[in-house]
């Protein structure tokens, strides 16, 4: 998936998700870090990041923001934006990288800390466990996926 919205919106879901179980006031100013962190990373030039470990980073990234929300010792303040800094850093590589800006539009799915509050507090918050960890098998496939040649990919030796 050498897409750059699907990675962003995954990411972005996955810390939403992840920032349910933190309070209101925490939750929404991990996203705006998030959100600065993403544009200010696209914009800024630097030195080339290869796709493959840009891409590599950006799932690996995803598995440990949705493996968060398994982990109650981490539901404190410091650590959702460490999450929020990292997941903002690697949104906005993908984008620098691939040159590709309308991926950021997938952002402000880190929202989805709203309705998780809710879900959280009326002690649902399984449901959003099992999603994460939904997210965190597709981003082991993906790892998985990109270093399998997949025909049709690449040129082989019927080119």
């Amino acid at each position: 998936m050498r897409d750059t919205i699907l990675p962003v919106a995954l990411l972005a879901a996955a810390l939403g998700m992840a920032l349910s179980f933190s309070d209101r006031m925490t939750a929404r100013n991990a996203a705006i870090v998030t959100l600065v962190t993403a544009v200010l990373v696209t914009v800024m030039p630097f030195g080339a990041v290869p796709k493959p470990v840009a891409f590599t980073a950006m799932w690996l990234s995803i598995i440990v923001v949705a493996a968060s929300v398994h982990f109650a010792g981490l539901h404190r303040p410091v650590v959702f934006y460490i999450l929020a800094v990292n997941a903002g850093l690697w949104s906005g590589v993908i984008t620098h990288v691939s040159g590709n800006s309308e991926a950021l539009m997938a952002l402000p799915l880190v929202c989805l800390f709203l309705p998780g509050l809710y879900v959280v507090g009326r002690g649902w918050g399984v449901g959003i466990k099992v999603v994460c960890s939904w997210l965190i098998a597709i981003a082991a496939l993906e790892i998985g996926l990109m270093s399998v040649p997949t025909p049709g990919y690449a040129p082989d030796h019927m080119d």
